[in-house]
């Protein structure tokens, strides 16, 4: 038992310091203003203009509350949600540290019929009912012991994260028309699968592979609950969660409460779930078709091929896998391939848009500000295949779904506003100058537009939960609808030849449909077995995307050799268990809402400054730590105190401080007091012929005072991660000797005899110990990189660069020394196959040894030595090959799922030198070469960690110790993530 008790400590202490990311901070530019709604249950945060969009939460929040809660529980905490209207990729989250959620409202252009802001309540919503009733029992006592983090580390250890956002998708499909799980494309991960005869197991599912496709934890939980609630009682996960936030069983309290009340293991419920959804699969494809493939042959991983789009007599596609980053290549019709351009972020990444007209194509790319993290734009490039050139062709706007209209001379797109107000632009194909805005005083989201011709463009409109295609006509500005209002998912509209041609989810299985433009009857024209989207025509072939297990693939069917099925777009019949869910969650959230009349007031961000929320307990050999983290929810102001334990020396280091991000610069303030030591070389002179050198280890107890701007730049482009950070700190430092200077292992006393003549040259030798004093340091730092994109299996960047250099000056007390420069770079360059990388790491740093005072050394020297030098320069490099070995897929029972196993084989050589001592010049050289064996597997079900094992040969003895081996061998962890 007390082994037990002693491992699910440390367990404990590692999930819980895998928890604890940074926040960012000085996230909004600082001239923007901001309101609230406050009340009860909700405080909503929202910039000043988006009034509408902050009563809908507050409005739709006070909704759910009322809500039956059953199935989660009947305790729900008042939160914080923070609007954020200038980001544009979608998405939405609920954090502990300090308790708030972020609502990054922009929606994608793969949209959903129900407001996006609507899903993204429900969902979010229900995760502060799921973090609000998690709120007992051990976890409880944790939460008020520890804080937030504490309180968030509990819940991930109890609970797993398939069960967080299958529960929250559940809630946001059985209070909405279209909330996920009413999707196809949501579950036709699965349906893939099942296509294959593929049956994955458990571990390999829940953890995800790095070598086969696996669907991401919101499927996952989906089915998972959907089927317990069916077969084993609404009530079912309320119990399993309750059980397992008290800790009912140490290890795998989750799991464990599964097979309490179902009588089933985690394993055998995963099996019936599984044949369940093959089952349901089976009959929506019972008359199902295969059509013919225009991709590629299989790759050696998983590859997608998407947005099918016709040049001559070429297919264009977007092309990415799990060793290659995206890029657009050119199917000839032979079948082989060619690569055209990379392209950047796509802010609908496998459900892009690409147009092509003649010899041009354009599309969009996500963009970002150089300063303010949730300020992102979506540009408009255009590829030209003649000049083999790609032109950006806007700047910093929220363009979308960009079509070149059939002269290719303008290019209509979606703008989506900060304030989340949607209209469409027509700009010149050559300036991305704007020509032409037409408004949308409705107040419909806009997606996907296509002309039909030049005065006719086809696009989709959605608004209370229905959605429609529409055709505006550009010279008389009258809009029609071509389809009635439904609550099914439409996308990727495609004229040609008095039709457009759509993907839709009138049916269990994604399909491509066609509209007749005169007459609005619709036939559909896919019977797919898994799901088909993006649909595009030459003459009377259709191309379209279509999913399987290995990733998306192109097909073709010829519309002549087709029969065309009629369709009505009703409501289609629900096979999967949605009904289900409704008779347990209600109907949609949004039916017949009435926006309340709460008051709005102005937000004052200085509010809360200073938050404490969290005791963290931390060990690192030989240090154990304790601090106190501080966070605003506004996300301007980070403080943290913190206390240090030096077990090897038995001595504290406290140290509090502040990071301000409001304005352009981030501003630091700390103060520390704490311990150094330092091994000193000291001089004297006995006569004019004759000196003593002491060599001692000093020990003082130091206070620093630091103040300082730190200026981060971000300006990433393309496929390039290009970032640049300055930072200036002026530190004053006072010191205090306290008279511990001999330590008996380190002293040493020599007397050097010399010629008269010389007593000039070792003038400058001469000198004190520290003593006590103070002095003044600048510091300065630069940092920088321009790194490629990384795909899913590459283990360093194939491409890229990162700098650093830092100069510690001592301003105000020459006679102590402290003077010190530091550069290193490290450079990354391809390996021989995909997956290798070569990468060469280059340290140099110059500090005279007779400096009195010593700054920390964060020199890195060739690995296999664990000591720290006395020189005056130091330069190293080191050389490295990394490589996969083997990706395993094996899962060691709930303990660890081992997903690769990878080597590096590395060369390090340093040489060190001395010029300051006139007797000692000379250098030195530090050597050593080995492999580590590394290793990425997800832990217990709950972290990802990489660690590995390294082998160093010291090729050189001179730094040996007796009796020490050439031999060298050290355990190293790279992280620990969630």
């Amino acid at each position: 038992m007390r082994l037990l008790v002693i491992s699910f400590i440390l367990l404990t202490t590692t999930v819980l310091s895998a928890q604890l990311p940074q926040n960012s901070i000085g996230n909004n530019p600082s001239g923007q203003k901001w309101s609230q709604i406050s009340n009860e249950r909700v405080q909503v945060v929202f910039p000043r203009g988006q009034e509408e969009s902050g009563l809908r939460v507050a409005s739709l929040v006070d909704r759910l509350w009322h809500f039956d809660t059953l199935t989660i529980g009947k305790r729900t905490d008042k939160v914080s949600i923070f609007l954020q209207g200038e980001r544009v990729l979608s998405n939405g989250l609920v954090t502990v540290g300090p308790f708030r959620s972020e609502f990054y409202q922009t929606p994608s252009q793969f949209a959903n019929s129900t407001e996006y802001i609507d899903l993204l309540t429900i969902h979010e919503y229900r995760h502060v009912q799921q973090f609000s009733n998690a709120t007992q029992g051990i976890t409880k006592l944790v939460k008020n012991t520890l804080g937030s983090w504490g309180w968030g580390g509990m819940m991930a250890l109890a609970l797993p994260r398939w069960y967080f956002e299958g529960d929250a998708t559940i809630a946001e499909t059985a209070f909405s028309r279209s909330g996920r799980g009413r999707l196809p494309s949501f579950n036709m991960q699965y349906y893939a699968w099942y296509d294959a005869g593929i049956k994955y197991g458990f571990e390999k599912t829940s953890a995800r592979s790095l070598k086969d496709y696996t669907p991401d934890w919101y499927p996952l939980g989906y089915e998972m609950l959907s089927y317990g609630r069916r077969h084993h009682g609404p009530m079912l996960w309320h119990r399993v969660a309750t059980d397992a936030v008290n800790y009912r069983g140490l290890f795998y309290p989750f799991y464990r409460g599964i097979k309490r009340y179902t009588g089933l293991s985690i394993h055998e419920l995963y099996k019936n779930t599984m044949q369940d959804g093959l089952d349901r699969w089976a009959q929506m494809t019972a008359n199902a078709e295969e059509y013919t493939r225009v991709s590629p042959p299989a790759t050696a991983t998983v590859s997608d091929y998407t947005t099918p789009t016709p040049w001559y007599k070429s297919l264009v596609v977007s092309r990415r896998s799990f060793d290659e980053i995206a890029a657009y290549y050119r199917i000839d019709p032979d079948g082989s391939m060619s690569k055209l351009i990379e392209h950047g972020i796509l802010t609908d990444q496998e459900f892009g848009t690409l147009s092509i007209v003649g010899n041009k194509m354009c599309w969009a790319e996500l963009g970002f500000d150089p300063r303010w993290r949730f300020r992102q734009s979506s540009d408009v490039f255009v590829y030209n295949f003649i000049k083999d050139s790609k032109e950006r062709i806007t700047s910093k706007e929220r363009y979308f779904s960009p079509v070149f209209s059939p002269d290719a001379r303008t290019i209509a797109v979606v703008e989506i506003t900060p304030e989340q107000e949607n209209r469409i632009i027509i700009l010149d194909a050559s300036t991305g100058e704007p020509q032409e805005v037409i408004n949308n005083p409705e107040g419909y989201l806009l997606t996907h537009p296509s002309w039909i011709d030049d005065t006719q463009l086809a696009f989709i409109r959605t608004k209370d939960e229905l959605s429609q295609i529409a055709v505006i006509d550009m010279e008389s500005k009258v809009t029609e609808p071509i389809t009635t209002g439904s609550s099914h998912q439409l996308s990727h509209l495609y004229c040609h030849d008095g039709w457009i041609y759509y993907a839709a989810s009138y049916l269990p299985i994604n399909n491509i449909y066609r509209v007749r433009i005169t007459t609005g009857a619709i036939e559909q024209i896919t019977n797919a077995r898994v799901s088909a989207f993006q649909p595009s025509v030459r003459d009377s072939m259709l191309y379209f995307s279509e999913f399987t297990n290995d990733g998306f693939k192109v097909s073709q069917l010829d519309l002549t050799k087709r029969k065309i099925i009629g369709y009505k777009a009703e409501r289609r019949p629900e096979i999967r268990p949605v009904a289900v869910l409704e008779e347990q969650g209600g109907t949609s959230a949004m039916e017949d809402l009435e926006e309340k009349d709460w008051t709005i007031k102005k937000y004052n961000k200085w509010s809360g400054l200073l938050r404490p929320h969290s005791l963290v307990p931390e060990w690192d050999d030989p240090f154990v730590t304790i601090r106190v983290l501080s966070d605003n929810k506004f996300s301007t102001l980070s403080a943290e105190a913190n206390a240090t334990f030096n077990y090897n020396e038995d001595e504290w280091t406290y140290n509090v401080g502040m990071r301000y991000a409001e304005l352009y610069p981030i501003i630091t303030a700390n103060y520390s007091h704490g311990f150094r030591s330092a091994l000193f070389f000291n001089f004297q002179g006995l006569s004019d012929t004759s000196l003593v050198q002491t060599n001692f280890v000093e020990r003082w107890t130091e206070d620093r005072i630091t103040a300082g701007v730190t200026l981060p730049y971000n300006f990433s482009r393309g496929n390039m991660a290009n970032t640049l950070q300055l930072r200036a700190n002026v530190s004053r430092t006072s010191f205090d000797s306290n008279d511990r200077f001999s330590d008996p292992e380190f002293s040493r006393r020599d007397t050097f005899s010399f010629d008269e003549g010389n007593r000039s040259r070792l003038a400058s030798v001469y000198s004190q110990p520290i003593g006590d004093g103070s002095i003044t340091t600048l510091d300065l730092t630069f940092s920088g990189g321009m790194i490629k994109r990384r795909a899913l299996q590459h283990i360093q960047p194939r491409m890229g660069i990162v700098l650093f250099s830092r100069w510690r000056k001592n301003l105000s007390n020459e006679a102590l020394g402290g003077d010190v420069f530091t550069a290193a770079s490290d450079i990354y360059l391809p390996g021989i196959a995909k997956n290798h990388s070569f990468f060469m790491n280059l340290m140099y740093q110059k500090e005279s040894m007779l400096d009195n005072y010593r700054y920390g050394d964060i020199f890195a020297y060739p690995r296999g030595y664990n000591r720290s030098l006395r020189q005056d320069n130091f330069f190293k490099v080191g050389l490295n090959y990394t490589f996969p070995i083997a990706y395993p897929d094996l899962a060691l029972g709930g303990l660890a799922f081992i997903k690769r196993i990878k080597g590096n084989t590395f060369y390090d050589f340093g040489r060190f030198g001395v010029e300051s001592f006139p007797f000692q010049q000379g250098s030195v050289q530090m050597s050593s070469a080995g492999f580590e064996l590394g290793m990425d597997f997800r832990a217990f079900r709950l972290v990802e960690i990489d660690l590995g094992v390294r082998w160093s040969y010291l090729l050189d003895s001179g730094f040996l110790s007796e009796g020490q081996s050439r031999h060298q061998f050290d355990f190293f962890v790279l992280s620990i993530t969630e």
